[in-house]
């Protein structure tokens, strides 16, 4: 592995964890797509905690994961609080700050081409450059790690286009942001599960 700047790293897990939580943490997005298989609406929903913002960085660390999180965001986390798990730990968190915006910028998802070593998703979503991948136990959906590299060569067969993105606070009953929605879309008419709230 590649010496790093810890120094460095730590601003960009700072700035990452800013990102999370205006972003990402506390909220609810629901990956509207459409099926190519059985060319029908479908939807995802994902859980974001602040729990799993550690695992999302890589990196490994005696603090546990809402610990570390709240030093991240508060400015108290230093350079021997964490250290570098492996080679992935470099590819995450040179696409962290990018990756902390994949409810704007995920275009596909689709089911994970369980093939990798110690890896096992149920669905990733992103571009050809960068996804993130999602994994669920028996209650819901949450994020797990991200993916350098195309989608389509992740997926089972050809991931699906994203169609619009929802957001929610996690107690919140209803979606009320549209965070992203694909060109040629009328929200108005897709039929899918979940409601989006109305002002």
């Amino acid at each position: 592995m590649k010496s790093k700047n810890k120094k460095d790293d730590l601003n960009i897990i700072k700035q990452a964890a800013n990102l999370y939580e205006k972003n990402l943490n506390n909220k609810m997005l629901l990956f509207v797509y459409l099926n190519r298989r059985t060319n029908k609406i479908e939807s995802y929903e994902v859980t974001f905690k602040d729990t799993y913002f550690k695992h999302l960085t890589g990196i490994t660390t005696p603090i546990s994961n809402r610990m570390f999180y709240k030093k991240a965001l508060t400015n108290t986390l230093k350079i021997e609080d964490f250290d570098y798990k492996d080679n992935n730990t470099n590819l995450k968190l040179d696409n962290i700050i990018r990756g902390m915006e994949i409810n704007k910028y995920a275009r596909m998802i689709g089911s994970f081409e369980n093939n990798r070593k110690y890896l096992t998703l149920d669905k990733v979503a992103g571009t050809q450059y960068l996804s993130i991948g999602f994994d669920n136990d028996d209650n819901y959906n949450y994020p797990k790690t991200f993916l350098v590299g195309d989608i389509r060569k992740l997926t089972i067969g050809k991931p699906n286009r994203i169609l619009c993105v929802l957001s929610k606070n996690i107690k919140d009953i209803k979606y009320e942001k549209v965070v992203y929605i694909a060109k040629n879309v009328d929200i108005e008419k897709l039929k899918f599960d979940g409601e989006i709230q109305e002002n």
